[in-house]
């Protein structure tokens, strides 16, 4: 469904590109996975965040 002057239509397939909707599901599962690898903790943001919540003496070498 889209809106095309106020009013709601639907799109035929006739329309559209037959390559349209594999590659819209290809970029919204690659984007799902950059959004998921983003908030994963890894190694690197969980030793940050410990740095982040020391005292600074404990940061001096």
């Amino acid at each position: 469904m889209c809106r095309i002057g106020g009013k709601r239509s639907t799109l035929s397939k006739r329309f559209a590109p037959s390559w349209l909707t594999p590659t819209v599901n290809s970029i919204a599962a690659d984007l799902m996975v950059r959004i998921n690898n983003a908030g994963a903790a890894n190694a690197m943001n969980l030793c940050c965040t410990a740095l982040l919540a020391s005292p600074p003496a404990f940061a001096d070498p």
